[in-house]
């Protein structure tokens, strides 16, 4: 997936986006006829305060440095507190789906996300009362705290040294 992606990918970018051109491409050899590749262009706030929640410009615009062909199907997604689709109309037809159809899609995905964020808190909080001697907060992406190639096995080297872990 990573060679894939370093032969055809048109910018030196990060581990992750390489990994995302290479999975995509993994799909067209696999005759995939069409992907759903979102354009996150923001994410939610993490911390009081917090002032911009923009994502970086090739996660804003990974579809179109991959070439949008016509197996991709890229919503721009704004995932702050506005929750919004910036195209629901497109997406909603090149889906086939009515626009009720597409309103019950969004918001089914972001109450799983919801969800997904809650869970995470609440083991944060379990982990917390646990009373560890240490507690290792691990900061990151959930693709990257998820893909044991992206964070290099890093939660089983934190068991094997016996610490507790926190992912954020």
């Amino acid at each position: 997936v990573l060679a894939t992606a370093q032969r055809h990918l048109r910018a030196d970018t990060c581990l992750p986006i390489k990994m995302v051109y290479g999975h995509i491409e993994n799909l067209r050899q696999q005759g995939v006829k069409e992907i759903l590749l979102p354009a996150v262009v923001t994410m939610p706030k993490t911390l009081t305060g917090d002032t911009v929640t923009e994502t970086c410009p090739f996660t804003q615009h990974l579809p179109w440095m991959i070439g949008e062909g016509k197996d991709l199907i890229v919503p721009n997604l704004r995932l702050d507190q506005s929750r919004q689709l910036i195209n629901p109309q497109e997406i909603i037809e090149r889906l086939g789906l009515s626009p009720a159809q597409g309103e019950l899609a969004l918001q089914t995905g972001l109450e799983g996300l919801n969800r997904w964020q809650a869970r995470v808190r609440a083991m944060g909080a379990e982990i917390i009362k646990e009373n560890h001697d240490r507690i290792v907060v691990v900061m990151g992406r959930s693709y990257n705290l998820g893909d044991p190639f992206l964070n290099m096995n890093l939660g089983q080297h934190l068991k094997r040294l016996g610490l507790a872990m926190m992912p954020m």
